[in-house]
């Protein structure tokens, strides 16, 4: 297996930084986003809009959660 082209250390530093933090905030905010549109009526009445919602917002959760070993395919 060819050597990783990042660490976990960087990883976790990069999580760390000003960057990673505000990229995270902007998960959160598009979780909560998301959350709040697929609970309300005209989500609920749209199935397929609601599917496609749905599929988003455990994408962004995905995401929001990645661990190193997810991100090296692990």
């Amino acid at each position: 297996m060819p050597p990783a082209r990042i660490s976990e250390d960087d990883f976790n530093n990069w999580w760390g930084s000003p960057v990673g933090l505000e990229f995270r905030k902007m998960l959160k905010e598009n979780l909560d986003k998301l959350a709040y549109g697929t609970m309300t009526n005209a989500f609920s009445r749209d199935h397929i809009g609601n599917a496609i919602e749905v599929g988003r917002f455990i994408a962004t959760m995905f995401y929001y959660n990645m661990s190193y070993k997810e991100l090296m395919g692990e």
